[in-house]
């Protein structure tokens, strides 16, 4: 009888949880299965031969929030690029806030720090200038 791998053992393990994420999104059971079958077996067979590659599980955040930062900064000189700018920037730290709450992610001190001053910023230009 064939031994199994740690990997297997861990896969195996995981399956059922693998598998309620798309059951319980689109209520699909046999699409799901035979979807998550082949990405395990995927797994089981290529990472004992090339090792998992954690840092393609990790997204890097864009540098959208810098440059939120540099549209306000800009806004000085051209009033429409800085009330856009903090539009944008507010609703992107509110999103980016959200995301990580619903993910019960303790991270969104990040977001956070740019929501006060994008939110301060439109409240002042559009009080001083008007929206437009």
């Amino acid at each position: 009888m064939r031994r199994t791998s740690a990997v297997e053992d861990l896969l195996r393990s995981q399956a059922p949880q693998v598998l309620g994420a798309p059951v319980r999104r689109y209520g699909h059971v046999d699409p799901a299965a035979d979807t998550v079958r082949e990405a395990l077996h995927n797994a089981a067979r290529q990472w004992p031969e090339q090792g998992t590659n954690n840092r393609s599980l990790a997204v890097p955040a864009p540098p959208r929030p810098a440059a939120g930062a540099a549209g306000l900064l800009v806004g000085f000189g051209v009033p429409e690029i800085g009330t856009a700018a903090a539009v944008g920037l507010a609703l992107f730290s509110v999103g980016a806030i959200a995301v990580h709450l619903r993910a019960h992610d303790h991270g969104y001190w990040l977001p956070g720090l740019f929501l006060p001053p994008a939110v301060a910023s439109l409240v002042l230009g559009v009080a001083h200038r008007g929206p437009w």
